[in-house]
């Protein structure tokens, strides 16, 4: 579905230094909120909230309040309405168990990937950490958005929903993460599987069973922590069951709710604790420059390169850095700084120092380049002494550079630019 745009309004929250924005997608306006200190190009995660058969928009954020967290954690937030069938109830296409019980067969998923799209024209969106999140029927539509469009979706939160039944029907082209919180208790959409209006829906077990095929995962392991999330339920009723050997960038996580039925009726830690798992659950990727490049050429007769691996997430702290195309069997380190310059140091040094004025010496101890002229190092973001003894902070970018021995002399390779999420 190609999307019609128009943007409509600014205007003020009540309640909040938020503002928000009306997209079109082809279906009517839906308001976006834009957390307040956003600046012009930061990119900041999105959030589609779905809501289940029958509820509004508004109604879901009984089960799920992200809006005073808009701020605080910075997203882009959506709740799109679907269509109404002939009983007068909004519903989204989501499975062949729910709920399009009027047989209209709307491309809701398309739609939504539309909706997506068309925000993304209108606001400051980080491609690699784009979510959706529902209950019950939404959270249906959920695990169809993850299924079908794992291109685009990071992650999503189902509430009380299920994967399509129907097997080899979910076949996501790229690893996408996926989180399904379900009540034992559950009269509506059992835990353990059943039938909706005669229509079958997989258990929670087989819903992570199917995820976990069409991921590549292996087996289930019950963690030893346990969540609070349903105020009527004394304690911490919810175990958390992890999918291990997914793939990077891919998951599949259960939250049981002992002693909870279909509506939940949630602590205050419920829209932190899934905010968190969605912003932990990014794509892929990393917001990197090269510069001062190429480097000259060391005495391997190549210029010295350097690259970032893992991810820019703050929350994930999975980041490192490699430099290779250097001399074999000598030494070098990392340098790090807040800002770039352009120096020619004096002395035997056969190229420009890039990164400064104030230097952070990564690493412990001078690391070695092997047979393979390369070495690389895993950062702790946390604490990059003596430039960042705080660690590194949201938004910033940082500036990298590795010095090595070269003959008789030393050099450096290239530099690299990183802006952190």
């Amino acid at each position: 579905m190609s999307s019609t745009l128009v943007l409509l309004a600014w205007a003020a929250l009540q309640g909040g230094g938020a503002s928000v924005i009306q997209v079109d997608a082809g279906r009517g306006p839906v308001d976006v909120r834009i957390p307040a200190g956003q600046s012009a190009g930061e990119l900041a995660p999105l959030v589609l909230l779905l809501h289940g058969y029958v509820q509004q928009p508004d109604s879901i954020e009984q089960t799920l309040d992200l809006v005073p967290w808009l701020d605080s954690y910075g997203f882009v937030y959506a709740r799109p309405t679907g269509q109404q069938d002939a009983f007068g109830a909004h519903y989204w296409n989501a499975s062949s168990a729910c709920c399009d019980f009027s047989h209209a067969d709307p491309d809701d998923s398309g739609y939504l990937r539309a909706l997506v799209e068309a925000i993304q024209q209108q606001a400051d969106i980080d491609p690699r950490r784009i979510y959706a999140a529902g209950h019950s029927n939404g959270g249906f539509m959920a695990h169809r958005l993850a299924c079908e469009h794992a291109d685009l979706f990071a992650g999503v939160v189902s509430i009380a929903g299920a994967i399509e039944t129907h097997p080899f029907t979910c076949d996501p082209t790229e690893p996408v993460s996926i989180l399904e919180i379900h009540g034992v208790n559950d009269a509506l959409i059992d835990y353990g599987g059943g039938l909706f209006f005669g229509h079958p829906y997989p258990s929670v077990s087989e819903t992570g069973q199917r995820w976990s095929q069409a991921l590549g995962c292996g087996f289930p392991v019950t963690s030893q922590l346990t969540l609070d999330l349903a105020l009527d339920v004394p304690g911490a009723e919810t175990t958390v069951d992890t999918y291990f050997g997914c793939p990077t960038n891919g998951a599949f996580e259960s939250w049981t709710m002992h002693g909870v039925g279909h509506i939940l009726t949630p602590t205050a830690e419920v829209a932190p604790l899934v905010l968190e798992w969605m912003l932990l659950h990014a794509k892929a990727g990393l917001d990197t420059t090269a510069f001062c490049s190429p480097a000259p050429a060391n005495v391997s007769g190549l210029p010295g390169r350097i690259r970032a691996t893992g991810l820019d997430t703050l929350q994930r702290n999975s980041f490192g850095l490699v430099a290779e195309d250097l001399p074999a069997n000598t030494f070098g380190l990392f340098l790090g700084a807040r800002g770039a310059i352009h120096a020619q140091l004096p002395g035997d040094v056969h190229a420009p120092l890039c990164v400064g004025p104030t230097i952070a010496r990564l690493g412990a101890s001078v690391l070695a380049t092997g047979p393979n002229g390369a070495f690389s190092l895993a950062l702790d973001l946390r604490a990059i002494p003596p430039v960042a003894p705080q660690g590194v902070v949201t938004g910033e970018m940082w500036y990298f550079q590795a010095w090595h021995r070269d003959g008789a002399g030393s050099s450096l390779s290239d530099a690299l630019a990183v802006r952190f999420r």
